[in-house]
Order: structure tokens, then C-alpha cells, then sequence
């Protein structure tokens, strides 16, 4: 299976003003309450076309790369049961007058292939929210729910998408407006994202001379913050230390400073007298563990013991469905005192893997998000560790004649990870 980067390129950004409700002009550090934001945004060129096709970049409708059953698509949630909901609307909201999203010119019914770009939206979208206690929803809520109703417009009323500053936790009152752009799901994760960052008191994050900074790096760790415009690989909150930067808004602090907002309940021990026993036979494909790394100084660790030397193979697993992380991950092997005997971090990936040998007994395996380079040089390589958060998973596999292999799906659907979203579209959690 081809392995799926998020990457676009795009020519030179058409500068967006920050514009109040009375017109007078405001600024775009930070967001005030009522300040509406108007985003522009070209559409990608054929070249930029070219250029992800040259770098393995699928953003065409892809079956393989379903989260759910096609009868499920709008019954996806990342966090059921958060007080606070992120409603992707892709049927057309009747307070406004936006009709349903459409890209094969029959409003009436959702195609296989529309479906398949929502699901692969709704995916990227909870990824850059999972931190949070909010679920983020392809379904309707009931009423009386909080949080921010995102619609995906199919009317072609505007050619930019726009959101109010501070409207969050109002899903009755300003929307976010979604332009869909080239109806790809790349296009529409990150306009959903940037706008709803708006509506969390988010301003937009430039460098220089650019009212939206596009990002920097190239493959896996490429990086762009989520309030600037780009779909790198990785594409996260900020703080703004990286070179140039026209904002030092604190993103993450923020968001949670947001009346009902806050991190998501920490799922894994941070040490290793609290670390989440996990069992591994070695004998058949088994999912291991699951996490989210949520905070910047969140670090989840899980014991594992091995009753016989063995060969221990952790690598990520190839199989990639979507590529939607957030998460640079730095995974390490501690023996029972918590001495670290393992690191494994590459340079250019945001995966890790190991090779190894282990005599028989109790280990522990940690998991962090990390950065890298030199972020504030002029120009800027690698990022911070600051909102390098996200989802990652476990596996467990049998390798004949070289004991047990445990892979690392970071942020990615795997072939067992593709649990955690179809228990999710059936509403039983994530």
C-alpha cells in the first residue's frame, strides 16, 4: 500500500485582513471576541498537483483509506461523551441558507466517493483536536450541545472560508464557514481546522512579510502551524518559535482557557510505577496498546514482560490508510529501575523502530512527542516540541525466527488501529 504524506504546495497567499463586526480593522495576532476572519486561499496549481504526486501524496477519494463503513460516515465521533463538540456539517445548514456540500453535482445524496473525503476529513480534523475534551462529529447533536458547528458550504456563496473570533461554545450563533476549495479532503481538513482555531480566540500565524506562514521541511517532518495555510505532514498549534514569526499566541493556552475547554483525562501512566501493563504472546497479531499524547509534557509508558530472550523488532507498520499526524514520536525501552537501554527517533521520519535484543524480564516502553533542528535559525529547520501531540498505536506480531515485533502506528489508521475509529463510528468511544 502506498504510503500517504500530507503535503501541498502552494503559490504565494493572498493577504487576509482581520475584519470586526462594524468593519474597523483589527488585529490578527490574536483574536478578539467578534472579529470576523475572512481566508482566502488559491487554489492549488497543476504544478503543486505534480509535486505531490511526485511525493507519494494521495488526496483522491481512496476506499482503502475508510475509517468506517460508508454506512457510518455520519455517525463518526473522536471523543464521545466530551462536554464540548466540534459538528463538521456536510448537509447544508438552513440558518444560513448553505446547501448541502456537493462535488458530483447531485445535492440530494452523498456519493461513495463524497463519503470517503468526509471520513478521511473527519480523521485529519480529530487528530488536531484530540488533546482536547471535545468530539469532534460527522452527526447531528442533540440539542442543548456546546462547542462550534464548522459547515461545509456546497451554495459557492463565497470563495474563502471565514470564521468569528471567540464564537466557540455559541453552535446556535456564527458558524464556521468552510470553503471546500478543490473538494479534496486535504483541502478541507485544514480549512476546518484554521477556522475553528479562529473561533477558539486564535489569531493567524505568519512569518515576515506573510500573513499566513506555509511551512518549511520536507517529507515526513515537514511543518506548518494549523493558524498559518499548508498541509505538511505535520501541521499543529504554535506558539510561535519558529524564525520570523509574526505571532507568540499561545495556542494551546488559549484553547483551554476557553470556558469548557480543557485537556482530554491523561490515558497512561507518566513513570514506571504507573505504567499501563500490556500483554504480548508473540504467538498471533494482537493490537497492544493505544494512547494520545496530549499535553507537552505528557509522557505514556507501558510494561511488558518476556518470558524467554527474544529478538525484539519495533518498527512502524507500512500500511498506512491516511496520513493525518501530529505526532513526532521518540520511543524508548527502560529496564525495571527506568534506565533508559533504548532510543529510537529518526531524523527524517516521525515514526521510530528498533532493533534489538532482550534477555527474559520486565521492560518498559515510553512514548513522547518530540521536535527537532533549529527552529528559530533563519530559515527555520525542524520545530519544537510545542503541539507535537497526537495519536499513536501499538502492535504486536509474531516475525518467524526473529521472536516478537511490536510496530508503532503514530497517528495513523493501521490494520488493527482501524478499531479505534470504527468503534468510534459506532459510537461506542475513542
Amino acid at each position: 500500500m502506498q504510503r500517504i504524506i500530507t503535503l501541498i504546495l502552494l503559490s504565494a497567499l493572498v493577504v487576509c485582513p482581520a475584519v470586526s463586526r462594524n468593519t474597523a480593522t483589527a488585529s490578527s495576532s490574536n483574536a478578539a471576541s467578534g472579529e470576523l476572519f475572512t481566508c482566502p486561499r488559491p487554489l492549488p496549481t497543476a504544478d503543486d498537483y505534480k509535486s505531490m504526486a511526485a511525493q507519494n501524496v494521495i488526496i483522491d477519494p481512496q476506499i482503502t483509506a475508510l475509517v468506517a463503513p460508508l454506512e457510518d460516515t455520519f455517525l463518526l465521533h473522536s471523543n464521545l461523551g466530551a462536554t464540548q463538540v466540534l459538528y463538521i456539517d456536510w448537509d447544508g445548514h438552513k440558518k444560513g441558507g448553505y446547501r448541502p456540500w456537493d462535488m458530483d453535482g447531485d445535492p440530494d445524496t452523498f456519493s461513495d466517493a463524497e463519503r470517503t473525503v468526509i471520513q478521511q476529513t473527519w480523521f485529519s480534523v480529530s487528530e488536531d483536536f484530540l488533546p482536547f475534551n471535545i468530539d469532534v462529529t460527522t452527526e447531528e447533536p442533540p440539542s442543548g450541545w456546546l462547542g462550534q458547528r464548522a459547515v461545509v458550504d456546497g451554495s459557492g456563496r463565497y470563495d474563502y472560508s471565514w470564521a468569528y473570533g471567540g464564537a466557540w461554545a455559541d453552535p446556535n450563533g456564527d458558524i464556521a464557514y468552510v470553503y471546500p476549495g478543490d473538494d479534496t479532503w486535504l483541502w478541507i481538513a485544514d480549512s476546518i481546522t484554521h477556522e475553528v482555531g479562529h473561533t477558539l480566540n486564535l489569531g493567524h500565524d505568519g512569518r515576515g512579510g506573510q500573513e499566513y506562514y506555509t511551512g518549511h521541511g520536507t517529507g515526513e517532518t515537514q511543518w506548518c502551524p494549523s493558524m498559518g495555510w499548508g498541509a505538511y505532514s505535520l501541521n499543529t498549534w504554535s506558539i510561535g518559535d519558529y524564525d520570523g514569526a509574526t505571532n507568540q499566541q499561545d495556542d494551546l493556552a488559549v484553547i483551554t482557557a476557553v470556558s469548557g475547554v480543557d485537556y482530554r483525562v491523561d490515558d497512561h501512566g507518566g513513570d514506571v510505577l504507573s505504567a499501563t501493563p500490556i500483554t504480548l504472546s508473540g504467538t498471533s497479531l494482537e493490537f497492544a496498546a493505544e494512547g494520545i499524547v496530549s499535553e507537552n509534557d505528557d509522557v505514556d509508558y507501558f510494561e511488558f514482560t518476556l518470558s524467554d530472550d527474544s529478538d525484539v523488532l519495533m518498527s512502524i507498520n507500512e500500511d498506512v490508510v491516511i496520513g493525518a499526524a501530529n505526532l513526532d514520536i521518540l520511543a524508548q525501552i527502560h529496564d525495571a529501575s527506568g534506565a533508559v537501554l533504548y532510543s529510537s527517533d529518526p531524523i527524517d521520519l516521525i515514526s521510530a523502530s528498533f532493533g534489538i535484543h532482550l534477555s527474559a524480564g520486565t521492560y518498559y516502553l515510553s512514548i513522547d512527542g518530540v521536535g527537532w533542528g533549529t527552529p528559530m535559525a533563519n530559515p527555520p529547520v525542524g520545530y519544537s516540541d510545542y503541539g507535537i501531540l497526537g495519536y499513536y498505536s501499538v502492535i504486536a506480531l509474531p516475525e518467524p525466527g526473529q521472536g516478537l515485533m511490536l510496530a508503532f502506528g503514530v497517528g495513523f489508521l493501521t490494520a488493527l488501529g482501524r478499531s479505534r475509529a470504527r468503534r468510534a463510528a459506532r459510537g461506542v468511544g475513542a
